[in-house]
């Protein structure tokens, strides 16, 4: 003789992972910084993201340096210090942008 015990489910919540630089990406397209302007914590990191089919290279007026980045590169910087930091790319200098650490 068969008996069939009631089947328990037990939901166990896996916590979610997601990417520090997710909402702090920068894309490069079309000759510009998209946005040319974002506000990040203290800490944070990030990230441009060359969408052009031409190399950019980000300077920041305070020396940071991204090297020149081709076609589909990115880099990152993480801030550790609150401030408005402005950058530049030094290939098409009509390109700007600020981030801003609070």
């Amino acid at each position: 003789l068969q008996t069939t015990q009631p089947l328990t489910v037990t939901t166990i919540p896996v916590p979610q992972t997601t990417s520090s630089v997710s909402d702090n990406t920068i894309r490069i397209k079309d000759f510009a910084f998209d946005p040319a302007r974002t506000t990040m914590k203290v800490g944070s990191t990030v990230r441009w993201v060359n969408l052009d089919s031409v190399p950019h290279r980000i300077l920041f007026a305070d020396g940071a340096d991204s090297t020149v980045l081709a076609p589909s590169q990115s880099w990152s910087r993480k801030i550790d210090h609150a401030g408005t930091y402005d950058y530049a790319c030094t290939i098409h200098p009509s390109m700007q942008g600020t981030v801003i650490v609070e």
